[in-house]
C-alpha cells in the first residue's frame, strides 16, 4: 500500500517548468501487459478497457472528474497516468482508484448516469467470466456500460456475467517509469515537435533566402510574405533583417512531399530552415517561428532595447488536421467596423485559422453595399432599436472581471454597412494572412432586412416586415415562387461574387419557416408544379436554382444543416448540389447525414461542448448578459470531439473542418466580442489543427497562460474563468427586510423578463418591472408576504406542489428567499428555502409556476433590485417623448416638458410630425403626464413628399405605373426603369422620361393637371391612392393588354388594384448617345458621379463663336435646375444621385429644361448636336423647337449671328485644351497654367481666350 500511495503522490504533482517557453514535463511511461483473467490483486497497477456496442475497445481514464473512454492507449504522454488504475480492498468489495489523480471511481445510481470520480471510498464488485471479460458493478447493481459510443461510458443495470457493452478487459500495467518530455508553447500544438538542448540567437542583420519554387505564382506569394515577415521582425526587434539571394541564416525551400498547408521548421545551432510545398505552408512556418520569439514580435510591436531574440533548438514537422478552420462573425445583429474585423483576422492568422466566415445579412440588418439595390443599405441597414450589452472592467480583490447587463436602447441603430471598396480591402487584408473569406447572405429565411427594403419580394407585400430588433426567427421569408424575387437574390449574389474571390458562397438556409409560403398563391402553385407535398421542398428547389446560378459564376454552395435535416427537404436534390453543410443543430447527426449523401460537413456544435463561442461561459455573479445557460466554458469547448470515434473511416473523409461561430444578439462592442471569444477561439483553432489524440487540456492551459502575455500586449480582452487562480466575483447580499420596495428580474431570461402586475394579473415574463413591498410575516421571521404596489394584491400559490400556478391574489402566501444557491440571485420559495420556487419558464397562459430550484435551473432565480420611484409629485414637470416609428424605424422624435396632469399633445400637429409621414391613427392621443420621463411610440405611414421622385408599385399585380411612348399612363412594366419614374410636386405628377404631366390615364403638357396622393382608402400601410382631377382614382388594370382605368372613391375602398407603394428614387438615370455627350438638369440637387465629366458654360467668345466650358469636379453636388453637359462612354447609362443641396453657379449660361415645352419666344437658343465627329451647339428656332425633359440648352444674350458654336474646355485637372480660336475676344477669359480662373492678368504665362500669352 505504501508503494501505491507513493506512486499516486508522484503523478499528482508532475514537475513542470518553462525555459524560454519550452515546457519540461515528467510523463509516466507504461507498457500494456497481458490481459488479466480470474482476479485482481491489491497494490498492483492495471489498465482497464471496455467494449462498446460496435465491438470497439476503449481505454478508461479520469478526465478531470469524469470517466471517459479513449480509442488508443497513450503509452507515454501527459495523460498516461490518468489511464492507470489500481484496486484497494474494502471488505468483500473493491475501491477503484486512479493513479494519476488519486480519485475513486463512482458509478451512478440510475440508468444512463455518468461515471464520475470522488474522494470518497466506493464499494464495487468485480466479476470475471471464463473468457477473461469483466463486469464492474456498484452496490445498486449498476454496471459500467460502454454504450454505443465507448468515449462516453455510463451506468446501466447489469448482471455478474459480462455481456454486450457491459464487458470490460483488465491488463497489467508494466515497466512503469517517468520520462522528461520537452514541448513548445505553441497554439495550436504542432503534429510533431522534437525539442533539443540550447537555442539559436537571431543576430543583427540576419538574412532570409528563398529558393526557387516550381510554381511562379507560389514563388511570388512567398517573396511577398517574406517581405512582410522582414518588416514585422524589424519593427519589433530592430535587428535589420534583410533578404538574401544565396546562403542565408534562414532558408526557405520547396518540398513537394509535404501536405499543402504543412511545413517543416528545423532550428539548429547553425541556422533555421523552412520546407513547404505551398506559400501557405511557408507562412505557417514563419508564424510558428515568430510565436517562439517574445510576444511583441508576432504583433509587430517594438520591444525593449537590449533584448536577445532567440528560439529553442527544435524540429517541427507540422500540418493541419482539417482543411477548413473557420471563424464566423455575425455583423448583422451588431455591426463591427473594418478595424475591428481586421483585429479578429489578426488573431485568426496567429492561430493558423484559414477561413473568415462573414455573416453579412440577417433579419436585424443588411451590411453589404449592393449597388443595384441601394435601399438595402439605407432602410435595410437600420432598425428602430438595439439590444446592447455594454461591458465594463471591474477590479475587485486583486482580480479582473468584466460585467454588463443588456437592455433595449430604444434608439435608432444604423444605418451601418460596408461599402464594396471596404469589403475588397478586407479581402486583401485577409489574403495577406492566407485567410479566405466566405461571404454569407442568409436566405430565404433570416431575410427580413432585405424584405423591409424591398417588400415586393416577400409573400405578403402589403404587410412588409420591419427590421428585427431582437433575436429569434421571423415568419417572413423570401417568396421563392416569385421569379423576380429569385432573380433579386441572384443579382445580389452576383455583385458580391465579384468582390469575394473564395470559390464558395454561403446562402444560409437555416431556420426558414414555411407558414408564409403555405398561405401564398404563387407558392401553392409552385409546390403543385414540383409534384411535392412538403413546403420544405420549395426551399430545396430554391437552393437548386441558386446553386446553378453560382456555378455560372464559378462558385460552389455552402448551407446550414437544416437544408438536409429539416423534414421534407429533397435529399436527392441536395446530394446533386454538392453543397458543403455547416452543421450546428443537430450537429453530429447532421454531419452524419451529410456524409451519407457524399456532402462535406463543417462542425460548429451549438450544444454541449459548444463551438458557438458567443454563449455565456459561466453563471458567476456579474457575468455579462448573453445567450446560453452559462455552461459553455473553455474546458467544454476544448474537450469537445468534432469527429466521434464511432464515425467510420469512410464517413470521416467528409468531416473537413471545424468553425468557431459568433452570433451577436447580445454582443454590441468589440470588448464583449473579445471577452466571449477568447480563449475559446484558440480551443477551436487547436481542434482544427492538432490530431485528436495529441490534444491535452493541461498542456493547453499552460500554453494559454503563456499566450496571455501576447493578448495583454495586443490589448485583447479575454475571459479568465479557466485560470487556476480564478475566483468568481462575489455578489453583494440582496436587500431583504421588512418594508423593502423591490423589483424582481429573472436570471435566465435573455431580455430581462420581470415580475409585472398587469391590471391585477401576474406576468412573470414582463418587460417592465413592477415594484413589490416585502412584508415580514412576524418579527424575526424568515418568511415574507410579497405585495404589488400596483394592484395591492399579493404573490400567491394555492399549495407548494411543483407545477402549481403562481398568481396575484388578495390571499397571502408565505415566501422564503434562498440566497445561497446562486450568487447574486434569490429563489422565491414556497414557505421555506427548501420549498419549490417561483419559475417563469411556463406556458403563455400560466406565465409563472412553482418548480424546483438548483444551479441548473436559472429560470427559478431572480435578481432583487431596489425600486426607483418614477412618479411625478404635485407641481413637478415631466418629459414626454414622442418616437415616430415607420416600419420599426424611428423617423422622428419630439420631447415635451409638461407639468403633472397635463394632457398629451396632439399627434396630428404638423409641427411635431417628421416630414413625409402621417400617423396611422387619426384619433388624438389620450392621456396625462404622470411620470418623470416616458416615451410613447406613434406608428406612422409614409406619404409621398412634394419635391421628390418616386416609383409607384402596384401590389395587386406586381407592375409599376409607367409613361409609354403614346402619351398614356399604364402599368405594364414589371421592373423599375426610367419611364416608371415620376416627380411629385405642387399637386402635379411629372413623368421623368416624357416630361409630361399625369392627367387621368393620359399624359398632358398642362402643368395644372391636378393630382392628389393620399393614404390608401383600404387602410393598407404605406399604400397610397393617386387621384386625378379631384375624384378620379387611377387603377392599374389586371389585364396586361389594357391601359389604366379610372374609378371612384368606392372602387378604391374595395379594390387593391388602386393601391400603390411609393418607392423614393435615390438616383436619376441618364442615357448617353453614341457621340458620348448629353445635357441634363433636374428639379432636385444631384451629385456628379465618377467616371464621367460634367461642365457648365461660363462664357461665350463672339469672335470665335466659342462656348467656354468649365469642368466640374466629380463628386460635386449641383443645385436644382442647374443645366450641365455630361461626357462619358458612348451608349451608356449613368446615374446622378439625388442629394440634399448643391452648388449654385451664377455664371452658368446653360438653361434648365425639366418639362417638354416650347423654348422662350425670340431667345438665342442653342442645343447640343453632333456630326462629323464633332460635338457643338446648334441654333434652333425658339418659336418652333420643344425641349427634351430633364435636359438643358444654351441661351446667349445680344445679337448672335453664329449658327454653330464650338466648345472650348478649360480643365482644372489636366490643363487647358487648345481650341480653334484665332480672333480677339470682346470678353477676356483668363486662366493660369493650372487651369484656375483669374480675375486679372498676372505676371508670367497666362491663358487668355484659349491662347498662351506672356504678361510682363
Amino acid at each position: 500500500m505504501r508503494k501505491l500511495l507513493t506512486l499516486i503522490a508522484l503523478f499528482m504533482s508532475v514537475a513542470t517548468s518553462s525555459i524560454a517557453d519550452v515546457f519540461m514535463t515528467e510523463y509516466m511511461s507504461v507498457t500494456k501487459g497481458s490481459q488479466v483473467k480470474g482476479s485482481v490483486k491489491a497494490d498492483t497497477y492495471y489498465i482497464i478497457s471496455g467494449i462498446d456496442q460496435s465491438s470497439r475497445e476503449f481505454y478508461l481514464f479520469d478526465n478531470d472528474g469524469q470517466v471517459k473512454g479513449s480509442s488508443s492507449f497513450p503509452s507515454c504522454s501527459e495523460s498516461t497516468a490518468s489511464h492507470i488504475w489500481t484496486f484497494i480492498p474494502n471488505g468483500s468489495a473493491w475501491v477503484v482508484v486512479n493513479v494519476g489523480t488519486g480519485q475513486k471511481m463512482k458509478l451512478g445510481s440510475s440508468n444512463g448516469s455518468a461515471i464520475t470520480m470522488s474522494d470518497m471510498d466506493q464499494q464495487n464488485a468485480i466479476h470475471f467470466d471464463s473468457n477473461g471479460y469483466v463486469t464492474i458493478l456498484n452496490s445498486n447493481g449498476q454496471a459500467i456500460d460502454m454504450t454505443a459510443n465507448g468515449a462516453n461510458p455510463t451506468t446501466w443495470v447489469g448482471t455478474t456475467t459480462p455481456t454486450g457493452s457491459r464487458r470490460l478487459k483488465i491488463y497489467e500495467a508494466k515497466d512503469i517509469k517517468t520520462e522528461v518530455h520537452k514541448s513548445l508553447s505553441l497554439i495550436p500544438a504542432p503534429k510533431s515537435a522534437i525539442v533539443g538542448d540550447g537555442e539559436y540567437i537571431l543576430k543583427e542583420g540576419f538574412t532570409i533566402g528563398v529558393s526557387s519554387f516550381t510554381d511562379t505564382d507560389v514563388q511570388n506569394q512567398i517573396v511577398a510574405d517574406v517581405a512582410r515577415f522582414i518588416s514585422t521582425i524589424n519593427q519589433a526587434t530592430g535587428l535589420e533583417c534583410q533578404g538574401a539571394s544565396s546562403s542565408a541564416d534562414i532558408t526557405i525551400s520547396e518540398n513537394s512531399d509535404i501536405a499543402t498547408e504543412g511545413y517543416i521548421l528545423d532550428i539548429t545551432s547553425e541556422g533555421i530552415s523552412i520546407e513547404a510545398s505551398s506559400a501557405r505552408g511557408v507562412y505557417y512556418a514563419m508564424q510558428s517561428l515568430m510565436r517562439l520569439l517574445p510576444e511583441n514580435v508576432i504583433l509587430g510591436e517594438s520591444g525593449q532595447e537590449g533584448v536577445t531574440y532567440s528560439v529553442p533548438i527544435a524540429r517541427i514537422e507540422d500540418e493541419p488536421r482539417f482543411s477548413y478552420r473557420g471563424f464566423m462573425l455575425d455583423v448583422s445583429r451588431h455591426f463591427f467596423t473594418i478595424e475591428q474585423v481586421k483585429k479578429m483576422i489578426d488573431l485568426m492568422a496567429i492561430y493558423k485559422m484559414n477561413v473568415f466566415h462573414w455573416h453579412l445579412t440577417d433579419d436585424q440588418g443588411w451590411r453589404a453595399e449592393i449597388k443595384q439595390y441601394p435601399l438595402l443599405t439605407t432602410i435595410g441597414a437600420e432598425r428602430r432599436s438595439s439590444y446592447d450589452t455594454p461591458i465594463t472592467k471591474v477590479e475587485e480583490n486583486g482580480h479582473t472581471y468584466w460585467t454588463g447587463e443588456g437592455a433595449q436602447t430604444n434608439r435608432k441603430y444604423g444605418p451601418f454597412y460596408y461599402t464594396q471598396e471596404e469589403m475588397r480591402d478586407v479581402v486583401r487584408y485577409a489574403a495577406e494572412r492566407h485567410i479566405d473569406i466566405l461571404p454569407e447572405v442568409d436566405m430565404p429565411g433570416h431575410f427580413v432586412a432585405a424584405l423591409h427594403a424591398y417588400p415586393e419580394y416577400c409573400c405578403h407585400p402589403d404587410r412588409a416586415p420591419e427590421v428585427w430588433i431582437n433575436g429569434g426567427v421571423s415568419q417572413d421569408v423570401l417568396n421563392v415562387a416569385n421569379p423576380e424575387a429569385v432573380q433579386f437574390a441572384k443579382n445580389i449574389i452576383t455583385e458580391l461574387c465579384e468582390i469575394f474571390p473564395y470559390p464558395y458562397f454561403h446562402i444560409g438556409g437555416d431556420e426558414c419557416p414555411t407558414s408564409q409560403w403555405e398561405s401564398n398563391a404563387q407558392c401553392q402553385a409552385k409546390l403543385k408544379e414540383l409534384g411535392k407535398t412538403s413546403y420544405r421542398a420549395l426551399q430545396t428547389e430554391f437552393i437548386r436554382e441558386i446553386n446553378e446560378h453560382l456555378a455560372t459564376l464559378g462558385k460552389k454552395i455552402f448551407c446550414w444543416n437544416e437544408s438536409i435535416t429539416d423534414n421534407g427537404a429533397d435529399l436527392d436534390l441536395m446530394k446533386k448540389s454538392g453543397a458543403t453543410i455547416m452543421c450546428w443543430n443537430p450537429c453530429q447527426s447532421g454531419a452524419a447525414k451529410a456524409a451519407s449523401l457524399g456532402l462535406n460537413a463543417i462542425i460548429t456544435e451549438w450544444g454541449s461542448g459548444c463551438y458557438y463561442i458567443n454563449r455565456r461561459q459561466s453563471n458567476d455573479y456579474g457575468e455579462p448578459t448573453g445567450a446560453g445557460g452559462g455552461g459553455d466554458d473553455v474546458y467544454s469547448t476544448y474537450n469537445y470531439i468534432p469527429v466521434p470515434s464511432n464515425v467510420s473511416a469512410q464517413a470521416s473523409k467528409y468531416y473537413i473542418g471545424v468553425q468557431a461561430t459568433f452570433w451577436t444578439e447580445h454582443v454590441s462592442s468589440n470588448e464583449y466580442l473579445e471577452y466571449a471569444a477568447l480563449p475559446r477561439l484558440m480551443c477551436i483553432a487547436e481542434a482544427g489543427w492538432t490530431p485528436q489524440e495529441q490534444k491535452n487540456w493541461k498542456s493547453f492551459v499552460r500554453r494559454m497562460t503563456v499566450d496571455t502575455r501576447m493578448l495583454d500586449l495586443g490589448g485583447y480582452i479575454y475571459a479568465r474563468h479557466w485560470m487556476d487562480n480564478y475566483i468568481p466575483r462575489q455578489a453583494p447580499a440582496p436587500t431583504i427586510s421588512d418594508g423593502s420596495i423591490v423589483t424582481f428580474t429573472n436570471k435566465s431570461a435573455d431580455r430581462g423578463q420581470c415580475l409585472a402586475d398587469e391590471n391585477g394579473t401576474l406576468n412573470a415574463q414582463g418587460s417592465t418591472c413592477t415594484s413589490f413591498t416585502l412584508e415580514q410575516v412576524s418579527a424575526g421571521s424568515s418568511t415574507y408576504y410579497i405585495r404589488s404596489n400596483v394592484s395591492g394584491k399579493y404573490l400567491y400559490a394555492s399549495n407548494g406542489n411543483s407545477g402549481t400556478q403562481v398568481t396575484l391574489s388578495t390571499s397571502k402566501t408565505k415566501w422564503a428567499f434562498d440566497t445561497s444557491t446562486i450568487s447574486g440571485y434569490v429563489a422565491i420559495c414556497y414557505n421555506s428555502t427548501s420549498g419549490n420556487a417561483v419559475n417563469n419558464n411556463a406556458t403563455t397562459t400560466t406565465k409563472a409556476r412553482l418548480f424546483a430550484h438548483g444551479t441548473g435551473n436559472g429560470s427559478s432565480f431572480w435578481r432583487i433590485d431596489g425600486f426607483v420611484d418614477n412618479n411625478l409629485k404635485d407641481g413637478e414637470t415631466g418629459a414626454v417623448t414622442y418616437n415616430y416609428y415607420h416600419r420599426g424605424i424611428i423617423v422622428g422624435t419630439k420631447t415635451f416638458s409638461l407639468p403633472k396632469g397635463a394632457s398629451y399633445p396632439a399627434t396630428l400637429n404638423e409641427e411635431y410630425m417628421p416630414k413625409g409621414y402621417i400617423p396611422l391613427s387619426k384619433e388624438p392621443l389620450k392621456g396625462e403626464v404622470h411620470l418623470v420621463a416616458e416615451t410613447i411610440e406613434i406608428p406612422v405611414e409614409r406619404v409621398p413628399l412634394s419635391g421628390a421622385f418616386y416609383h409607384f408599385f402596384n401590389n395587386d399585380n406586381g407592375f409599376y405605373l409607367c409613361a409609354d411612348e403614346v402619351s398614356d399612363v399604364h402599368g405594364v412594366s414589371s421592373n423599375p426603369q426610367a419611364h416608371t419614374i415620376f416627380y411629385y410636386s405642387d399637386n402635379a405628377l411629372l413623368s421623368y422620361e416624357r416630361g409630361m404631366f399625369v392627367s387621368g390615364t393620359a399624359l398632358s403638357n398642362d402643368a395644372n393637371s391636378p393630382i392628389a396622393i393620399e393614404p390608401s382608402k383600404r387602410g393598407t400601410l404605406d399604400m397610397c391612392n393617386i387621384i386625378s382631377n379631384y375624384n378620379d382614382f387611377i387603377c392599374i388594370a389586371n389585364d396586361l393588354d389594357s391601359y389604366n382605368t379610372l374609378g371612384t372613391d368606392a372602387d378604391a375602398t374595395a379594390k387593391s388594384s388602386y393601391d400603390y407603394a411609393n418607392r423614393m428614387v435615390l438616383a436619376l438615370p441618364v442615357s448617353v448617345p453614341d457621340c458620348g455627350w448629353t445635357t441634363f438638369s433636374a428639379p432636385v440637387p444631384t451629385t456628379i458621379p465618377s467616371g464621367c465629366k460634367a461642365y457648365i458654360v461660363e462664357g461665350y467668345n463672339t469672335s470665335s463663336s466659342t462656348a467656354m466650358l468649365k469642368l466640374l469636379t466629380p463628386g460635386t453636388s449641383i443645385a436644382e435646375n442647374t443645366g450641365i453637359l455630361l461626357a462619358t462612354s458612348p451608349n451608356s447609362v449613368i446615374e446622378l444621385t439625388i442629394t440634399e443641396s448643391g452648388v449654385v453657379y451664377t455664371e452658368n449660361l446653360m438653361q434648365s429644361s425639366i418639362v417638354t415645352t416650347k423654348l422662350p419666344s425670340g431667345a438665342n437658343a442653342f442645343v447640343l448636336t453632333s456630326g462629323d465627329d464633332k460635338v457643338l451647339f446648334s441654333k434652333v428656332d425658339s418659336n418652333n423647337h420643344s425641349t427634351l425633359p430633364h435636359s438643358s440648352w444654351l441661351k446667349l444674350e445680344g445679337d448672335v449671328s453664329a449658327e454653330n458654336i464650338q466648345l472650348s474646355i478649360f480643365n482644372q485637372e489636366t490643363g487647358i485644351k487648345d481650341c480653334l480660336n484665332d480672333g480677339s475676344a470682346n470678353t477676356e477669359y483668363i486662366y493660369n497654367l493650372h487651369g484656375q480662373r483669374l480675375e486679372t492678368k498676372q505676371s508670367g504665362v497666362n491663358i487668355i481666350n484659349g491662347k498662351k500669352v506672356l504678361v510682363k
